[in-house]
Parts: C-alpha cells; structure tokens; sequence
C-alpha cells in the first residue's frame, strides 16, 4: 500500500488543502456537488493508494516525466511519486479543455521541485 500526502510549501501553506476544505465546507451546509466532487476525490486516492499507478486512465493519467494527475470528474489533481512509496499530491484545477493546460503542468513541476528540494 501506497502512502498519500498533501504538498505544502515552507510555512505550511497549501493551495490543494484549502480547496479541499472548502470542498468539505460545502458539503457540511448541503451542497451535493461539493459532496460528489469529494467522493470522486477520496475515491481516486483510494485507488492510488491500493494500486499506484497501475490505476485505469479514468482515475490516473501519466502527464510528463514523474508528473501524474488524478482525475475525478471535472478536476484535476497533479502528483508525483517519491521513491519510497508515496504519493505527494500537488495543485489542482478544473478541467475546461482536452489538454491538461502547460501553466499548470509548470506549476506541478515547481511544486514538486520544491519539495525535493526541502526533503532531500
């Protein structure tokens, strides 16, 4: 089983936890697509967590180099995997055309850089 993090930059911060926050916010005063978009969301992860990347192209999709994004429903979330078996999960964005947009493939690489560079 694979272990699954959330990013965070020096000083604690992430973009990724505080949409997911809301998301939960949301869904604690009833609103069923912030329900929805958290299960698909809990459920993708799940599916990581059990089976890495061998997941079908619904839940997982390989992007560029270690660059990965999971896929639930009309979002997005970029991750990459560390060597030991984990999963950091990055930045995330609503999916408006076919291609995964390049401003956000670039900041998954920050991102990412970022944190080899802190946990290394």
């Amino acid at each position: 089983m694979y272990k699954v993090e959330i990013y965070e930059d020096e000083y604690g911060d992430s973009e990724l936890k505080d949409w997911l926050r809301e998301l939960k916010r949301r869904k604690n005063h009833g609103i069923k697509e912030a329900r929805i978009v958290l299960n698909q969301i809990h459920y993708c992860i799940e599916r990581i967590k059990w089976e890495g990347t061998y997941v079908p192209g619904q839940i997982a999709k390989h992007i560029v180099d270690d660059i990965w994004e999971l896929r639930p429903d009309k979002y997005r979330v970029m991750f990459f995997q560390v060597k030991e078996g984990r999963f950091i999960l990055l930045n995330h964005f609503r999916k408006e055309t076919q291609k995964t947009p390049p401003k956000q493939i670039r900041k998954a690489i920050q991102l990412r850089d970022d944190w080899n560079k802190r946990n290394h």
